[in-house]
């Protein structure tokens, strides 16, 4: 059996472990494209200068890196990226330079600040270079210039999407394919959405914006343009073969592919593992023989602890929302807590009190204790399994750190649930009653070796036909005892709290009815008959049920049941007088009437065994 303090210090240092080994969980980020304005500056020759403006709304952070897809495949940087903090659209601080570089149809930034980039707006400022006429999207049509490009795409989909072309100002001007020449703002729908135009000619430059109010997650838009011919040298060719009315796909590299899993299979993960999870709390519940913390319906908790399971799946793997994901996980876990089931402690029968040994008490077994289970940590093989459980789960964490931040977040926040799973609440004491009594009173004892005038004595409460002690309590005994004291012994009862068994210390005194010993007791204390007619016992305890509030309460006893304490009770009781006196003149006589009472014990019933 492992220890409980070693199964808490196992806890505490996996949890400290999650902390220091991943820093995702704490770097946690979520990011938002608002907004993406692209410029497109056509060359004469074909080539073009493409420029982004992205408008970003981060939240956790730092940021450290960046990446987008749908990037031309020839794509060549130009100038330095920036990231500027941003306010109601626009930059609004100083900017913060990005390392970008183009890869595999891909741009990615890397923040230059060492601490990163916080929560706020921000806008990303880039630009590069690329060859429409090489890449097939510039071509003759008839008398006309067909000129195509491809923009980024959005994981999340994007609510405001613009695309401006800078054209050399030719006879026509530029517009959409099926848009009125005349007009200068025009509205054409195609197969994959609605465009708006918006022209503005210049003296050098022709100027045509498009919009698309609304692009679906991961879609990714081909703008397509007619322009004038003879603005554009070379273009002698038809352009019979070059059909661009349709959108055609683009072949995304091996990372976009990955995050564009289906919602059936992400749907399929969150019942699998809500399942697994239900399934493991269950079949602890049956090996280890525990209950459930919130008593509930056997079919109402199965249900409960499966939909909050699965709801939080869902938030984390198909929403992405942390915090839902979270508040349905707490509720999974709460759920999922368990106790072990107690054996009540049955009624001592008749028994005999007499003098015992420290060391000569005989410890009975222990009994009524849970079966220990694969998966609870109380026992060495769920400790063991508990620990590589925890260090899977950091490694998988730790691999997605650089791919995923905020899947390798949700990997380490999920394994919080291996605490319901292999730690019981309150797991039973690992020793008897007999031997926690018996080490509460060894230090007790030596704690009143200190105060002269005391002496100490082990007792011991047998039943018949047995020599095992089944109670044990401690003998005070007096050199100087007022008149009428027959006994003072500390006994020590339980109380079954949710997290563990907790002693609590007694004082049971035992004295003749109205004498002096019976009168030096506060009149508040319980007292309750005794063996003889004559005889009256109290029960006190300390104000909290602690070894040292334990000695400080005995003191006070024994101080009022000597003769030597009696002066001294008197001197405190007028000092008190005097004090009361003082701060409040209209109630002195009450106070020094009362002297010896003013100072109350606490009392309080214990288990009626302890008065026996």
């Amino acid at each position: 059996m492992v220890p409980f303090a070693l199964r808490l210090v196992v806890a505490a240092l996996s949890a400290l472990c999650c902390l220091v080994t991943a820093p995702a969980a704490s770097a946690w980020v979520s990011i938002t494209v608002k907004a993406d304005k692209a410029t497109v500056h056509v060359d004469p020759d074909g080539g073009a200068l493409v420029s982004h403006d992205i408008l970003l709304r981060l939240r956790g952070g730092p940021l450290e890196k960046l990446r987008f897809a749908g990037v031309d495949a020839d794509a060549v940087a130009q100038g330095q990226a920036t990231l500027t903090r941003a306010k109601s659209g626009k930059a609004a601080g100083p900017p913060v330079l990005m390392a970008h570089e183009y890869q595999d149809g891909e741009v990615q930034f890397k923040v230059s600040k060492k601490q990163g980039i916080r929560s706020g707006s921000y806008l990303l400022r880039f630009e590069y270079r690329t060859d429409l006429r090489a890449r097939g999207g510039l071509r003759a049509k008839a008398d006309l210039a067909e000129v195509a490009w491809t923009g980024l795409v959005f994981d999340d989909g994007i609510d405001s999407l613009q695309t401006t072309f800078v054209l050399p100002r030719g006879e026509l001007p530029p517009r959409l394919p099926d848009a009125d020449p005349s007009q200068n703002v025009g509205l054409v729908t195609r197969s994959d959405g609605v465009y708006l135009s918006e022209l503005q000619r210049g003296s050098e430059v022709d100027r045509l914006a498009l919009t698309r109010p609304h692009v679906p997650k991961r879609q990714q838009v081909q703008w397509l343009i007619h322009a004038d011919r003879s603005v554009f040298r070379g273009l002698d060719e038809p352009a019979s073969q070059f059909q661009v009315e349709e959108v055609v796909p683009l072949e995304l590299p091996p990372s976009v592919k990955v995050r564009q899993r289906s919602a059936g299979l992400r749907w399929g993960l969150v019942a699998g593992l809500a399942l697994v999870f239900s399934l493991l709390v269950n079949l602890k519940q049956r090996t280890a023989n525990t209950s459930f913390l919130i008593p509930l319906r056997n079919w109402v908790r199965q249900l409960l602890l499966l939909c909050a399971m699965a709801t939080s799946l869902a938030f984390a793997l198909v929403y992405e929302s942390a915090s839902l994901a979270g508040a349905a996980l707490i509720v999974a876990m709460l759920v999922a807590l368990q106790r072990p089931v107690r054996t009540p402690i049955e009624p001592k029968g008749p028994g005999k009190w007499r003098p015992v040994e420290f060391d000569d008490v005989a410890v009975p077994a222990q009994a009524g204790t849970s079966r220990r289970s694969w998966l609870d940590a109380s026992s060495g093989m769920g400790l063991l399994l508990f620990t590589l459980a925890i260090a899977g789960f950091a490694v998988f964490g730790l691999r997605l750190l650089g791919q995923a931040p905020y899947h390798s977040a949700m990997v380490l926040v999920y394994s919080t649930t291996l605490v319901p799973l292999f730690f019981t609440l309150g797991t039973p004491n690992a020793k008897p009653l007999v031997e926690e009594q018996r080490e509460f009173l060894s230090k007790l004892r030596r704690r009143l070796r200190r105060h002269k005038g005391i002496d100490c004595s082990l007792q011991g409460r047998f039943a018949l036909d047995t020599e095992v002690p089944d109670d044990l309590r401690l003998r005070i005994g007096l050199e100087s005892a007022r008149q009428g004291l027959v006994s003072l012994d500390v006994g020590v009862g339980f109380v079954d709290t949710t997290l563990r068994r907790l002693l609590v210390p007694a004082l049971v005194v035992r004295v003749r009815e109205d004498s002096p010993a019976h009168r030096a007791l506060p009149r508040e204390a319980h007292w309750s008959p005794g063996r003889a007619p004559e005889e009256r016992v109290a029960v006190i305890r300390a104000p909290l049920p602690l070894l040292t509030s334990c000695v400080e309460t005995l003191t006070d006893t024994v101080a009022r049941l000597s003769e030597k304490g009696r002066g001294m009770a008197k001197r405190k009781g007028a000092q008190r007088a005097n004090k009361n006196a003082q701060r409040r003149p209209s109630s002195s006589v009450k106070s020094a009437a009362r002297g010896t009472a003013t100072s109350k014990l606490g009392s309080a019933s214990v288990p009626s065994h302890v008065t026996r």
